[in-house]
């Protein structure tokens, strides 16, 4: 599958690259940035696989600052990152129930 983006070193991710497919090479570093948005900040994002790990990471849920994180590629393979909205009144009783927005890419790891 060819991606559907290919950034370069240092490319900062926003909101509006929600569903892309990245290719890095290992080594590389992807940055992402999301504000926080009329519902809520960002929960620290999730990686499912091996190859990407995260390297820095600042703000997001439960602060109401931009979340920050800088990925780097470890090995080849493929990983997916995933985050969503998150608000206090989630973790209440009663909880509220407003909608959430979720945010995923695919990273393709080349050696």
């Amino acid at each position: 599958m060819a991606p559907t983006a290919t950034f370069p070193a240092g490319h900062t991710l926003t909101f509006a690259d929600n569903g892309a497919v990245v290719a890095l090479r290992v080594g590389q570093h992807l940055d992402l940035l999301l504000p926080e948005s009329g519902l809520g900040a960002w929960d620290p994002p999730i990686i499912e696989g091996t190859a990407l790990t995260i390297t820095t990471i600042s703000g997001g849920y439960p602060s109401s600052t931009a979340l920050r994180v800088t990925f780097t590629a470890q090995t080849a393979g493929d990983a997916t990152i995933r985050t969503g909205t998150d608000l206090a009144c989630f973790h209440t009783t009663p909880k509220c129930l407003p909608p959430v927005m979720v945010w995923s890419v695919t990273v393709h790891i080349n050696p």
